[in-house]
């Protein structure tokens, strides 16, 4: 063993001295270690309730002279990252950091290490994060023995293991008395392009490993937030990149005490952070229970202003606290201009020490609401990973859902425009017949319609069969294939959108429908057709498509069964569609029920019984029992002695 250093707070820390004799250096213990919670402890004149143990020496906040000095340490830990490129350098940041209040000192890993096949050696300068290699792991974690000993408290040392050579730096950490690590196989296959199988084997040794010493493991699930298109839309991803990720770390043989979820509130202001970002917490809380909490804060959407970045940074530590982290990570908030290290590190870690002293106390005067839009929105986000989850397993397992790109910005999942399967109805639910001639059903008709465009939604669907009394209202025109046999398309989608995002979507598989023109007006609205087909149409149609100007999607390679979740996800994203108002036929009604796609029915009854047997229903389920219930939302009656109805599904 070396000898240990005595550090002298009026000098400079000695380089030299750490790297003497530093072969002999053993860690002096493993694991994490959790700050020691003080009950109703007192200091000053004040008593607080959510604090931990406080430090033999210490750097207070600048008003702290006003009450006597007193630098008052939360329960969480804090983190700060450590990345200038050079190792001793970072070793001073280091213990400026701890004396601050940090006790989880993150060293940031040179981004290109993450495909070297094995361990490197020496302290060679790093860009964009330090080279991991024993010797500086070892220099640091001895330097760091020194700065916990001044302080009073243990400081947990922090790095990667992840890349092609991840195994063999979970073997050098623990060996080398590393506290916690980043460890996930999906941040190999999902960012670095690493091969999935060989990335989940190593992930297996890597955690098995780090079970026996005791590191504490943080996930790779928050950089799907920090590549997001839309980062507030990909909370079921999240969600299923978290559970992934912690159930096979238990199963290899982790504590679940020594899990920690990485998490990102996914927004800042202008958008209305609290409002989207709480819930996804609150989800997060609720369904990984026996977790522990690693809080980081948002980078995303950060521009090179300290103050914007600040106010956001309190935001997300409200959020902290409101649903207790167990690890409170600080960004600086001059990340937006990329800069590693300087004043502004110390000042993110005071921040978060600031915000905890001031909420001391706020979890016994202040309550989460257990119903309202917090409860509501939470479990959407959770029933949604829950379908995330689902569609992981139908499409063949988490190695096929990769290949077919689930997890390439993957939207609200599942991120598809809403259906409201909306009729006109007899009492007895016949969609044709003698009734349908009667003078008042024609005024039933016009308030079906007139509500289509005005409470529904701006895109009118329809199947086949009623594409055929669509064809007389547009014009229809015979398609010369001769004219278009030598053109080469790929089988890709054709997106046109509609600046006023009204449409007439036409469900037609093959490809049938011989449209005149791109267009019709209807009800004075100008309704753009949109063909939703699949890849038997012929080419030659597709031509023809593209010179009238009307856009086309693919929804599935069959025309025997359409994928008619995939038609309103490419709906949705590609056109900005909210709502389909689904118009019939009864067949294509059906094909959406027993998908179990549609979110509303909204049927205008006419006050007649058609009673004839051979008359359709409104949807032909070919006696295919549907145990979905949509309770009745609104009954509105319409003038002439009919009724709108609308029906909304209940939550499962």
């Amino acid at each position: 063993m070396s000898k240990e250093i005595k550090l002298d707070e009026n000098k400079k820390l000695d380089i030299h001295e750490i790297l003497d004799d530093l072969a002999n250096y053993r860690p002096r213990r493993r694991g994490w270690s959790w700050r020691t919670p003080v009950p109703r402890y007192k200091m000053h004149s004040f008593e607080y309730h959510d604090m931990a143990e406080s430090l033999k020496k210490y750097v207070p906040l600048p008003s702290a002279k006003y009450f006597d000095n007193i630098d008052p340490q939360g329960t969480s830990s804090i983190t700060t990252e450590i990345a200038s490129g050079r190792f001793e350098d970072d070793i001073r940041r280091m213990r400026m950091a701890a004396w601050h209040g940090a006790d989880h000192l993150m060293v940031i890993r040179t981004a290109g290490q993450s495909h070297f096949e094995g361990l490197i050696e020496g302290t060679p300068q790093g860009i964009g994060g330090i080279p991991i290699t024993r010797k500086q792991v070892r220099a640091q974690r001895k330097a760091l023995d020194a700065i916990e000993d001044e302080v009073g408290r243990p400081i947990n040392y922090h790095s990667y293991v992840s890349g092609i050579a991840g195994p063999e730096v979970a073997v050098m950490f623990a060996e080398e008395g590393v506290n916690g690590a980043h460890q996930d196989p999906q941040y190999n296959v999902l960012y670095r392009n690493i091969n999935m199988i060989r990335s989940f084997v190593d992930a297996c040794e890597s955690k098995k490993v780090m079970a026996w010493a005791g590191i504490a493991q943080i996930d790779g699930a928050h950089n799907a937030n920090a590549t997001a298109r839309e980062a507030w839309k990909v909370m079921p991803e999240l969600m299923v990149q978290h559970a992934i990720n912690s159930i096979f770390s238990h199963k290899v043989g982790m504590e679940k005490s020594d899990i920690c979820l990485s998490t990102v509130p996914p927004t800042a202001p202008p958008a209305p952070s609290m409002y989207l970002d709480l819930p996804y917490a609150v989800a997060l809380r609720e369904f990984f229970s026996d977790y522990r909490m690693r809080a980081q804060q948002n980078t995303k959407y950060m521009e090179a202003s300290t103050r914007e970045a600040t106010v956001t940074h309190v935001l997300n530590l409200l959020i902290s606290k409101l649903t207790s982290a167990d690890i409170q990570s600080t960004i600086t908030p001059d990340e937006g201009r990329n800069v590693p290290w300087h004043i502004y590190n110390i000042e993110a870690v005071d921040t978060a020490k600031q915000v905890f002293q001031g909420l001391d106390g706020f979890g016994d005067m202040v309550k989460l609401l257990d119903d309202g839009p917090l409860h509501e929105t939470a479990r959407e986000i959770k029933e949604r990973a829950v379908l995330f989850f689902e569609g992981i397993i139908e499409a063949g397992g988490y190695f096929q859902s990769v290949e077919d790109a689930f997890f390439v910005d993957s939207g609200n999942y599942p991120e598809r425009s809403n259906v409201v399967c909306h009729m006109v109805t007899s009492i007895d639910g016949k969609i044709n017949g003698q009734y349908a001639k009667e003078p008042l059903t024609e005024k039933i008709f016009g308030f079906y319609y007139e509500t289509l465009f005005d409470q529904l939604g701006t895109a009118m669907a329809v199947g086949r069969a009623t594409n055929a009394e669509s064809l007389e209202v547009v014009g229809h025109t015979e398609i010369d294939f001769e004219k278009y046999k030598d053109t080469d398309i790929d089988y890709e989608d054709f997106i046109v959108q509609d600046p006023d995002k009204y449409y007439f979507l036409s469900f037609d598989r093959k490809g049938s429908c011989n449209w005149a023109k791109s267009h019709f007006e209807h009800l004075g609205k100008r309704l753009l057709i949109v063909e939703v087909l699949t890849k038997e149409v012929k080419k030659e149609y597709l031509a023809y498509l593209r010179e009238v100007g009307i856009p086309y999607i693919f929804a599935g390679e069959s025309a025997s069964k359409m994928d008619l979740n995939l038609a309103l996800s490419k709906l949705k994203t590609e056109f900005g569609i909210e709502n389909v108002v689904l118009c019939g036929g009864a067949v294509l009604n059906g094909a959406f029920f027993k998908e179990d796609l549609i979110d509303e029915i909204s049927l205008t009854v006419a006050p007649y019984i058609e009673g004839n047997r051979d008359a359709k229903s409104f949807v032909e389920l070919w006696a295919d029992y549907r145990n979905t219930p949509f309770p009745l939302k609104e009954a509105t009656p319409i003038p002439g002695g009919g009724v709108h109805l609308i029906y909304k599904k209940a939550d499962q």
